[in-house]
């Protein structure tokens, strides 16, 4: 009887770098691991469900449990019986099926694979290194037909970064100064941004924040140190949940230890709990396992996740995500509010077309995602412990410098010619919840014979919701200890003995808002969830002051101006922290 074949929708990778390497010796029987994601048990969307319950008053919401998220959107056992005689056929060995995220881990070698799948797996090269992958579509069995709908870990291109830029704190020791000649501090540490913000008195107990990272890790020594330095004398209550281990690159290792350094030391009686992916690759495909595991956490049951790594929409296109946008939904029926950076390159990315570049309006995803509380980034001017001046991050004009200091050592000096990432997403409609908000439409243009001509209007979802303090030349102090050698551009650039940095991107600002929403679950007693719809009626519809409008700058695209409720390059603005609990509190009441 003839091995009959389906496809897998969407598995295709025709835009591969054309820099393929040849295979070593010994290819074939490289053993690793991949997930299958399989259909769920039933028809029900979970993105109806989330919508429905966007519109429920926050008292009323009920979320559901993860018992009744395997109930209605998990996998079949069936199927995972299917999958166990394919894996018997192929030479692959099932690890484990967990029903709930619908992911079934196997084992097996390239060979397998290559048959499993009917691929060509071979090894790729581009600037983020070596990588497996395939370009014709995946096959399966017929009879897996409909059930597996994707398979994670078969292909590796890089994609994700991060959102962090750093500099030493011994290189910037003058004030900064605000385009009004304002004067403030050069640097903060997140609970003094936290005070200014005006966050609610309270510390996150009983609460459990996650930290999404997809590679990297932290020191223990590094939070106890920078708790001393901010004058906390409790020792913070971590959880890792994946490997934490230090990466090659210095900035992946810098990413996790800022993001837990700024949540744990504004919320020190919550539980902050690192999900970590420990990529090699850095792979959308990593991503999403790690998210998947955060939001299907059962032991440690996180209200709000955090996440500082993001993908220029530009080069998502033509890439299938619809399994992000169900993976966002259920975590807005488990009542779970996700906090993610808008990015750092302004409103424009550069982008290569048939090797021809070309600056192109683009948002970041997964903050672009309507299920995600898109955080962008402001200039932050205070002094006294007031503030003076706040503005759109805007360093577009700058360039990297490398200063010398009194040792001898290098060090970055300024913010690498950076800005708040705002605009109009090209991959997701304009939610509901942005009806009022004045978003502008996405123009689409193009060359015909010599003009310039406007072909297309598209009305997307609007990024970013919110902002706080990202700038590098206003950043957060954090400790880095003990990094690895640095390597590409990183290579040369030493650190201070004290190990005292400073932190900025919007990879700082989401922290900030991560924490903050902690704070006001705790004092709600409840979970808020998904924000932005009661965000943006409170400010939209009914004008309640739970915003500090932006109301000076731009991004290289869009600008703030007094007249606008929401721009592209802040949202709504900067958080009012017990304005937004109290005003939660009175809806909750309502």
């Amino acid at each position: 009887m003839p091995d009959s074949r389906v496809p897998l929708p969407g598995s295709a990778h025709k835009d591969l770098s054309p820099l393929e390497v040849e295979s070593n010796e010994g290819f074939g029987s490289l053993t690793f691991d991949i997930d299958l994601l399989l259909r769920p048990r039933s028809g029900e969307s979970p993105a109806e469900a989330a919508a429905k319950l966007d519109d429920v008053p926050l008292h009323e919401r009920q979320y559901l449990t993860h018992d009744e998220v395997e109930a209605r959107y998990g996998a079949d056992p069936a199927d995972v019986a299917k999958l166990q005689r394919f894996a018997d056929e192929f030479g692959l060995k099932l690890i484990h099926a967990k029903l709930e995220e619908r992911r079934v881990r196997v084992e097996g070698t390239v060979s397998a694979y290559g048959k499993a799948f009917r691929a060509q797996l071979r090894e790729f090269r581009d600037e983020g290194g070596s990588f497996i992958s395939h370009v014709e579509p995946l096959e399966v069995p017929s009879y897996l037909g409909g059930i597996v709908e994707r398979v994670l870990g078969l292909h590796g291109k890089p994609a994700i970064e991060p959102d962090l830029y750093w500099r030493g704190a011994s290189a910037h020791q003058r004030a900064a100064t605000d385009p009004t000649g304002e004067v403030g501090n050069p640097d903060f540490s997140a609970p003094d941004v936290a005070q200014l913000y005006d966050f609610p008195a309270s510390t996150g107990a009983g609460q459990v924040v996650g930290v999404i990272e997809l590679a990297g890790g932290y020191q223990p020594k590094e939070i106890e140190q920078y708790f001393r330095h901010v004058g906390l004398s409790q020792k913070p209550t971590l959880v890792n949940v994946g490997p934490n281990v230090r990466a090659p690159r210095v900035l992946s290792n810098m990413e996790v230890t800022m993001n837990v350094q700024l949540v744990a030391s504004v919320c020190p009686d919550a539980t902050t709990v690192v999900y970590n992916a420990a990529s090699k690759t850095y792979s959308l495909d990593d991503y999403y396992g790690v998210f998947s595991t955060a939001i299907h956490d059962r032991v440690n049951r996180p209200s709000v996740l955090s996440n500082s790594w993001s993908w220029s929409e530009l080069f998502a296109q033509g890439t299938d995500l619809s399994h992000f946008d169900r993976l966002f939904a259920i975590a807005s029926l488990l009542g779970i509010t996700i906090c993610g950076s808008a990015g750092n390159s302004g409103a424009q990315t550069l982008h290569f077309f048939e090797d021809r570049p070309a600056i192109v309006p683009s948002v970041r995803f997964p903050s672009s995602n309507p299920r995600v509380l898109a955080c962008g980034g402001t200039s932050l001017f205070a002094s006294g412990g007031e503030i003076r001046n706040e503005v759109v991050w805007d360093r577009l004009a700058d360039h990297l410098r490398i200063v010398q200091t009194a040792g001898g050592r290098r060090d970055i000096a300024n913010s690498h010619g950076m800005a708040s990432t705002g605009g109009v997403s090209r991959m997701h409609g304009r939610p509901a919840y942005q009806d009022g908000a004045d978003i502008p439409v996405l123009r689409h243009y193009a060359w015909h014979n010599g003009e310039l001509r406007d072909i297309e209007e598209q009305a997307g979802r609007g990024v970013p919701d919110v902002a706080a303090n990202a700038d590098l030349e206003t950043g957060y102090r954090f400790v880095f200890l003990d990094p690895p050698a640095a390597q590409g551009p990183e290579a040369g650039i030493e650190l201070p003995e004290d190990g005292l940095v400073v932190g900025g991107g919007t990879s700082a600002a989401t922290p900030m808002w991560a924490a903050l929403v902690t704070r006001i679950n705790e004092g709600l007693g409840r979970r808020v969830g998904t924000l932005q719809p009661s965000l943006y009626r409170l400010v939209v519809d009914q004008g309640t002051p739970v915003c500090r409008r932006i109301t000076h700058g731009e991004n290289g695209g869009y600008a703030a101006h007094p007249e606008l409720v929401w721009n592209g390059c802040t949202g709504l603005g900067t958080p009012r922290g017990k304005a937004l609990l109290a005003a939660l509190r009175a809806m909750s009441s309502e």
